[in-house]
């Protein structure tokens, strides 16, 4: 199988749309947080696990 390659900037994006898109903000008060910032900022080894099967799953490998 042959991986589309994109920029890691490009993947970040479109893996923490992803995770916007599925899954719903959380608000606190009149603050609001992305599910994307909170997964990252609170477990990032989930986050990165997360971002490598993504990339698998979509057939995207980032580039060097």
């Amino acid at each position: 199988m042959e991986y589309e390659k994109i920029s890691e900037s490009e993947a970040i994006a479109r893996y923490e749309q992803m995770l916007d898109e599925c899954y719903q903000p959380f608000e606190m008060g009149e603050l609001t947080f992305s599910p994307s910032k909170i997964l990252k900022k609170l477990d990032e080894i989930t986050y990165s696990c997360g971002f490598s099967e993504w990339l698998d799953s979509e057939g995207l490998e980032v580039e060097d």
